[in-house]
């Protein structure tokens, strides 16, 4: 048998119609042949040949049965049968190509015919195996793609942390000093600081992003906002820029723009920011400027610098991911290649586009438009009061605060606080589902990474609770604050989510968009400037006491766990060392948190001694620096005094529904019972707003009722 050839089955019980169709079709063939219906079924799944050519009129088995017996085996159901018969019934052929027959040949045959006919099966054959074998390449492709994808993935994410802790030591560094009593024109320069980091943070999470881009599954957050202020805060990122290389930077507006925009101002903030800085960075005499105007429904923004130009053969590369034009020239400038890209893809999904003109030595102007889209003054006012935690307060809302670390609590209560928000708290998953189910909360804020039941566990047995409850806002307070994270949340049951170190204005806008609208107050005086540092001193002081009693055994249950091979408790324990570490400002001791983190959550997981070593030596140096302040605190306290059973009792009366309420204003009596004997672990329990272990105390003690 000749292994170059296709095989041909031929079931015929006569001879002569057999010797025919062979001497036709042998030369080209492998030809096997079978008399019978029983035999025919032996030899195809013996020989499994490429087609059969069967007759319909047999005895003891016509063609109808062979057919439908081939059908049948696994073996042979995929294999092409052509209909060779007398019958010229249209009936005898729509039941042949009924029962599986992909053609039907009426004797007496042409030879020639049934060669075409045959030619063709083969042909739909030859393809089918094309087909497979092309699919199956495909698909390992596919995994190797995906392989590609996640590996691709693990390192965004693990760099995106590295660069997100600088990134935010640089914002939460600004926003304090927005809060000391800085003079004016040092104030602008703080808030230039902040507003261009939170910048520069932004377009870092979309390059780290990219591939979201590329899949076509990025998504605008559009909004009101001011666009005079928008425009005045491009003004002020880079006008020094330009005056320290010795630019002029004009900024040109044309008649009839709007005062207020609904859209994506984050994006086009991005957008504008990356064309005016490659303005500046291409340009070494001359000017940078960017003209503004409005007509036919668009608004337009015109950047025209005189730098050095874009060459003719660069320009259709010029928005293309990964691409630098004139490397020659521009071997000194520092850049991915995929700010232009990242624009177009922005402002085409925003409904505009970019063109762009230059002449190589003169300069480039790039011509951006976008729809109007007009927006509201009134939310755009309230959006922005709602950024200055000053002028917005919530004393009405009823919030949960969900996270087994006793710091983390302290630090959200703390900062709630601020915008006279009194917040409850649970330490674990089910001790919230257990009081979402007695009290009717505004929004739950949920730590994601929690021993024995985790926010994403607890979130879902909370949306099982049906009715109200799967729309109670539930937001996630997470350190992964990874480009993806949103979505898993979200995917998960959540509303929304929160990064850890909690930044107050991402806070209050969460606020905004998740609190009933009627429990929200905008402040028509402003807030006493003194007081509030006051509160975020006192803030500062219970997180750094909370931090040191909490933390002096963390190195030993690191290495306890990790010599257990417990890298999940290990793990947990980094992660919460790192979100307070970078709450309180220690970047090193973050960055070293951070470090075994990412080791430990690896597969499989691993660390270094140098890791451990890094860490106890940060933790060694936070613990002494803090140590002097829990001291203070400890020896401000008063000395004990005794107080009569009865008074005692009136006034843990007074306190016990406070606690059982989990009200706030229990708060109010720690000084007064850290001043009678006996009540001092009481107290303690109230001061870190541990009102379960408080009730605990007092319902195990004398009996008060």
């Amino acid at each position: 048998m000749d292994k170059t050839k296709h095989n041909v089955l031929i079931i015929d019980d006569q001879k002569t119609n057999i010797a025919a169709l062979s001497q036709a079709l042998r030369p080209e063939y492998n030809i096997f042949a079978a008399g019978n219906g029983r035999d025919a079924l032996i030899a195809a799944e013996s020989c499994l040949p490429d087609v059969i050519l069967l007759d319909i009129q047999m005895e003891d088995m016509d063609g109808y049965d062979v057919i439908t017996a081939l059908k049948n085996s696994d073996k042979t159901k995929n294999i092409p049968v052509i209909f060779i018969t007398g019958r010229a019934d249209v009936e005898s052929e729509e039941k042949g190509l009924a029962l599986g027959a992909v053609d039907y040949i009426r004797k007496p045959f042409s030879a020639d015919i049934v060669k075409l006919r045959l030619q063709n099966q083969i042909k739909m054959l030859e393809m089918t195996v094309d087909l497979k074998s092309s699919a199956e390449r495909l698909e390992v492709a596919l995994e190797e793609a995906q392989a590609a994808t996640k590996a691709k993935s693990t390192f965004l994410s693990n760099m995106s942390h590295e660069i997100r802790t600088p990134m935010n030591a640089i914002t939460g560094m600004g926003e304090l000093l927005l809060h000391e009593p800085l003079k004016e024109h040092q104030m602008g320069y703080v808030n230039d600081i902040v507003v261009s980091a939170k910048s520069l943070l932004g377009i870092i999470n979309d390059i780290l992003d990219f591939s979201k881009i590329e899949s076509g599954m990025l998504e605008l957050n559009p909004v009101d906002y001011n666009f005079n202020v928008f425009i005045k805060q491009i003004e002020s990122m880079f006008i020094y820029v330009a005056q320290k290389k010795g630019l002029a930077f004009k900024i040109e507006y044309g008649a009839n723009l709007p005062d207020y925009l609904f859209g994506d101002d984050l994006r086009l903030r991005q957008v504008l920011t990356n064309i005016l800085g490659n303005a500046l960075k291409f340009t070494e005499k001359g000017y940078v400027s960017l003209r503004i105007s409005a007509s036919n429904g668009f608004i337009f923004f015109e950047i025209k610098d005189t730098g050095i130009g874009i060459r003719k053969e660069d320009q259709p590369k010029l928005f293309k991911a990964f691409e630098q034009v004139d490397k020659a020239i521009n071997r000194n400038v520092i850049g991915t290649g995929l700010g232009l890209a990242i624009s177009k893809s922005f402002i085409e999904i925003m409904g505009g586009d970019i063109t762009f003109e230059s002449e190589y030595g003169r300069g480039a102007v790039f011509t951006l438009k976008i729809p109007i889209v007009m927006g509201s003054k009134e939310q755009a006012e309230r959006r922005m009061a709602a950024k200055e935690c000053h002028t917005f307060c919530a004393p009405e809302a009823s919030v949960l605060v969900v996270d087994d670390n006793e710091f983390n609590r302290k630090v959200a209560i703390g900062l709630l606080s601020l915008i006279n928000i009194e917040a409850e708290t649970a330490d674990s998953g089910s001790r919230a589902i257990e009081l979402v189910g007695q009290k009717d909360y505004d929004i739950v804020f949920m730590d994601h990474m929690m021993p024995e039941m985790d926010g994403i566990e607890a979130t879902a047995k909370i949306r099982k609770m049906g009715g109200k409850y799967e729309h109670l806002p539930i937001v996630a307070l997470t350190a992964n604050a990874v480009h993806g994270t949103k979505e898993m949340f979200l995917a998960n049951g959540f509303n929304d989510f929160v990064s850890k170190p909690i930044d107050s204005q991402e806070l209050t806008k969460v606020l905004e968009n998740w609190l009933p609208s009627g429990k929200i107050q905008i402040r028509t005086e402003p807030e006493d400037r003194q007081a509030r540092l006051s509160k975020e001193d006192e803030l500062r002081r219970k997180s750094i006491i909370t931090f040191v009693k909490e933390n002096r055994d963390a190195f030993e249950a690191i290495t306890k766990s990790l010599s257990s091979s417990d890298t999940k408790t290990a793990h947990r324990i980094a992660h919460t060392l790192k979100s307070s570490a970078g709450f309180l400002g220690k970047k090193e001791l973050q960055e070293a948190a951070l470090s075994l983190e990412l080791s430990l959550q690896a597969q499989p997981p691993g660390y270094t001694p140098e890791q451990l070593d890094v860490l106890i030596n940060e933790l060694d140096k936070a613990l002494r620096e803090f140590e002097p302040l829990l001291k203070e605190a400890e020896s401000q306290k008063p000395d004990a005094v005794q107080l009569d059973k009865e008074k005692l009792a009136a006034l843990l009366l007074e306190v016990k529904p406070l606690l059982e309420k989990g009200d706030f204003g229990a708060a109010g009596y720690v000084e007064l019972l850290q001043g009678i004997a006996g009540m001092e672990k009481l107290a303690e329990r109230i001061d870190d707003y541990d009102f379960e272990g408080a009730l605990q105390i007092l319902n195990d003690g004398p009996d008060i009722s």
